[in-house]
């Protein structure tokens, strides 16, 4: 139902005011709604039930596994820097490294860690001036080493260990100029 008005200045207006049977309706399309949403989570509950009663019942999910996620084996690689520096040592973005976009670092120590891997030496040349020049501050540093990291997110999260890390080769500052292969650590 709809009603016209004319406002203060003299321009036509309309009002949509609710009458008793869009109220009613409304109140239906909420009860629906819940009755609904409760029998699914009844036939849920049900179905729950018997696949852990009834020997041979298919599991569904999400019904009966509700921690999917934790099953799920996904292990990560990726590659950072460790640094070493007379004050201590740590992985670049824990504070050890020249403060800037650590998005950008990111980025960079992985794609320099692929071409080292695969063997692209101009790529590689091209990233590690790029790294030595951006990202680590010299007059601080003793060693750089490029790391490649295998890590589950949840067991890192908790314990934060990786499964394993392999150094993949030493940096050296701009001024030595000389790039030497690493070797297995754990």
């Amino acid at each position: 139902m709809f009603t016209f008005l004319t406002s203060a200045r003299g321009e036509l207006c309309y009002f949509m005011i609710a009458s008793h049977t869009t109220v009613r309706r409304d109140r239906l399309a909420l009860r629906r709604i819940t009755v609904c949403f409760v029998g699914l989570l009844v036939v849920q509950l049900i179905i729950s039930v018997l696949s852990k009663l009834v020997p041979g019942f298919p599991n569904t999910y999400p019904v009966d596994r509700w921690s999917l996620f934790s099953q799920v084996p996904n292990q990560m690689r990726d590659h950072s820097l460790w640094v070493v520096t007379p004050g201590g040592q740590g992985w670049y973005e824990q504070g050890w490294g020249t403060p800037h976009d650590v998005h950008a670092a990111y980025s960079t120590f992985h794609a320099l860690g692929l071409a080292s891997g695969e063997g692209d030496s101009p790529r590689t040349e091209h990233l590690l001036e790029l790294v030595s020049s951006n990202f680590v501050q010299w007059n601080h540093v003793s060693h750089v080493y490029l790391i490649e990291r295998q890590w589950r997110p949840k067991d890192r999260w908790n314990s934060g260990r990786f499964i394993s890390t392999k150094v993949i080769r030493e940096i050296h500052s701009p001024v030595e100029g000389a790039l030497s292969k690493g070797s297995e650590s754990q």
